[in-house]
């Protein structure tokens, strides 16, 4: 059975002792077992069991071998049962330790007449923690590691396989339990999406928004195990001089991890045209780790100068490098202390579609956005200039003279166009209309009701 233990997986094997009655000088014990897969690198928690048919056993030894590079021993630790075996408290005397090729286990459980093992069937007397190696590269998917209660003697000093009664010792008949270890073959990839499209102002090429691009780490799944434990990746994009990207931050499942304060650790950085991020979830020898899921958003601006003029929108293609930086930071992704690269790197990333969008239409000198050029607009800039009142939410508008600066030059303009037969205000108007002179804008944070945001093109 698989039983979850932190961010990986933990494949429990039972192992039975079973005492029986004596044969003359001998008693019988063997051994039964179940398994389950467990994958490479990951961990397996073998359990020892006792089943006893006569009663009054004192204590017991015994070694559990495994083959060396397959399987390794992490910890070893006393079942449940065990630590409570005499009569609700801890033996009198224990020893667990991992040794080369196993762990050896020596129990007396006290010093009295009563402290025995009565007849008992699953006694869970050792856990055993393992972690799996890596399978040979050109062999099998599957392999069996035999992982059993040691016929030959093991440790130093040697433990021997018996159990003790009456004062005497009875050998333990033991038989094999297999551990199946099967390939880890991870399949990783970036997935992206990007929110709309990254507007522009054709005037001066810069964007009216920035927009945020996700990147997603994708994994092939595993219907038998489940995904894969990631512990940490670093990505490195290739990004053309056309685009600006000022932020990298963690979302989804990497800004969620530990509790909701994010990564562990997190850096990003940009080398010429190559933007690199890593990160590593948990802190070193946590068992901290992520599925994978949208892990990365990108906020996306426009190169003003490589945008000016135009009038038509285009797709712009990141994509995923080899590397950059120093040292170099390449497209990765860390399971359980071992990297591998996602499919696909180098190759194409996200597609962002730039779309020309003029700026704010206004009517010069319609000061306070009613859609109208009337009395109560000079009023507007002087109240604005000299009483206090609220400044104009187009400035642009208010710049009757079209002079770049906003005084008291432009109410006087306006009363003039309005009362003394003056020249027109310079444009736009009198209908909504751009800015002429985009570079000495003063800007319009918030357009007239009656005028669009945007101008089409």
């Amino acid at each position: 059975m698989n039983e979850e233990r932190g961010s990986g997986y933990r494949m429990v094997i039972l192992i039975g002792l079973v005492v029986g009655p004596l044969a003359g000088a001998e008693a019988l014990v063997s051994v039964r077992a179940t398994g389950d897969q467990v994958r490479e690198l990951e961990e397996a928690s073998v359990e020892i069991l006792l089943d006893t048919t006569i009663a009054r056993i004192q204590g017991w030894s015994y070694g559990v071998c495994h083959p060396e590079g397959l399987l390794t021993a992490i910890e070893a630790r006393a079942g449940t049962d065990a630590r409570v075996v005499d009569g609700g408290n801890p033996p009198w005397f224990e020893d667990i330790e991992i040794v080369s090729g196993g762990v050896t286990r020596a129990l007396i459980i006290g010093l009295t007449v009563d402290s025995t093992l009565p007849r008992v069937k699953g006694f869970r007397d050792l856990e055993i923690i393992y972690r799996a190696g890596r399978l040979p590269g050109s062999g099998p998917d599957l392999v069996a590691a035999e992982v059993r209660p040691c016929h030959e003697e093991i440790g130093e000093p040697p433990v021997r396989a018996v159990y003790a009664l009456t004062g005497r010792t009875f050998p333990l008949d033991l038989v094999a339990a297999a551990v199946e270890v099967s390939r880890l073959r991870p399949v990783f990839g970036w997935g992206s999406a990007s929110h709309g499209v990254l507007a522009f102002d054709p005037a001066n090429g810069i964007a009216w928004e920035p927009l945020e691009v996700t990147l997603r780490l994708d994994q092939a799944p595993d219907p038998i195990h489940g995904p894969l434990p990631v512990q940490g990746f670093s990505i490195a994009l290739d990004v053309p001089e056309t685009l600006v990207i000022d932020e990298v931050r963690p979302i989804g499942t990497l800004a969620a991890a530990n509790g909701g304060e994010g990564p562990w650790f997190f850096d990003t950085g940009r080398e010429d045209r190559c933007l690199w991020a890593t990160t590593i979830v948990g802190e070193p020898g946590s068992r901290d780790a992520i599925d994978g899921g949208p892990v990365l958003a990108l906020r996306v601006a426009t190169a003003p100068a490589r945008f000016q003029g135009r009038t038509e929108a285009v797709v712009v293609d990141l994509s995923f490098a080899a590397g950059c930086g120093i040292p170099p930071v390449g497209n990765v992704v860390a399971v359980l202390g071992e990297r591998f690269e996602p499919q696909g790197v180098p190759g194409p990333g996200p597609s962002i579609r730039a779309v020309p969008r003029p700026g704010p239409t206004f009517i010069r000198g319609d000061v306070n956005l009613d859609g109208e050029v009337n009395i109560a607009d000079p009023i507007y800039t002087l109240n604005a200039m000299f009483v206090g009142g609220p400044l104009p939410r187009c400035v642009e508008a208010a710049d009757a003279n079209d002079s770049r600066d906003l005084n008291i030059a432009d109410p006087v303009r306006l009363l003039m166009y309005l009362f003394a037969s003056s020249e027109p205000l310079p444009g736009p108007g009198p209908s909504c209309g751009l800015d002429p002179d985009p570079e000495g804008s003063l800007g319009c944070a918030e357009p007239s009701d009656v005028c669009p945001e945007h101008a089409p093109l």
